[in-house]
């Protein structure tokens, strides 16, 4: 009841059996009864999958490691236009040094787009603590496309329950790096480049209306760079 009207989004994570701490397994009929009671109450719930018996997994220690295979870092800009800063950056790792960057971009007034961004990284960032390192290429798939629509899910219902958020929103991009190969995801026009050589090259295609239109050859890529819908997603 503490979390009524607070907009609120809730990680449900079941334990497992842990020795090393005595945890015992959470009641799966249980859980889901105090899901259903949080969704009652409009609170937003995404209930996690188990984590398997790893300590380092179940009890989501991951954030405090450092890889050792690279060094990362994360820093956004408010720039010299704006007076809010709308996006969100980090990069984690876990325990077998897979690396997680996010980025995002939110969209929206009355300080909803800062809202999105930072609940869309939130999940991912709360998601990738709380399971296992991936075992293979189909997993880390599986996983960031299932986690890409369980964000956009809880940002939709928040929408619809704050009138002031309405038409939130929030662009992403996702890079994992897992055994020496980095897998990339992208929703919107938030980008992601390699640095090589002292040059940048895009990886990234941006998901615009006028990069549609270039697709389709209704426009040319010259009358793309002055269009007057350039920045509609």
């Amino acid at each position: 009841h503490y979390l009524r009207g607070l907009n609120a989004y809730v990680n449900l994570i079941p334990y497992n059996s842990v020795d090393e701490h005595g945890y015992q397994p959470s009641d799966k009929e249980t859980v889901e009864i105090f899901k259903n009671e949080l969704l009652r109450l409009h609170i937003n719930v995404t209930l996690r999958k188990e984590h398997g018996r790893d300590i380092d997994g179940a009890c989501g220690q991951l954030r405090a490691k450092r890889s050792g295979v690279m060094n990362y870092y994360a820093l956004t800009d408010i720039g010299k236009v704006r007076n809010k800063n709308q996006d969100q950056a980090t990069v984690i790792a876990n325990v077998k040094d897979q690396v997680i960057a996010i980025v995002c971009d939110g969209m929206g007034g009355h300080r909803a787009g800062e809202i999105a961004s930072r609940v869309v990284m939130d999940q991912f960032v709360n998601c990738f603590d709380s399971i296992p390192p991936f075992d293979n290429v189909d997993e880390l798939k599986k996983w960031v496309n299932e986690t890409i629509y369980e964000a956009d899910a809880i940002v939709k219902r928040m929408a619809k329950q704050n009138v002031e958020h309405h038409g939130m929103g929030t662009t992403i991009v996702v890079a994992i790096l897992m055994d020496n190969v980095i897998y990339i995801s992208h929703v919107g026009d938030s980008r992601a480049y390699v640095l090589k050589n002292d040059q940048l090259m895009q990886l990234t295609k941006d998901h615009t209306l006028v990069n549609a239109l270039v697709d389709r050859g209704a426009i040319s890529e010259e009358e793309a760079v002055n269009h007057s819908q350039k920045n509609v997603l």
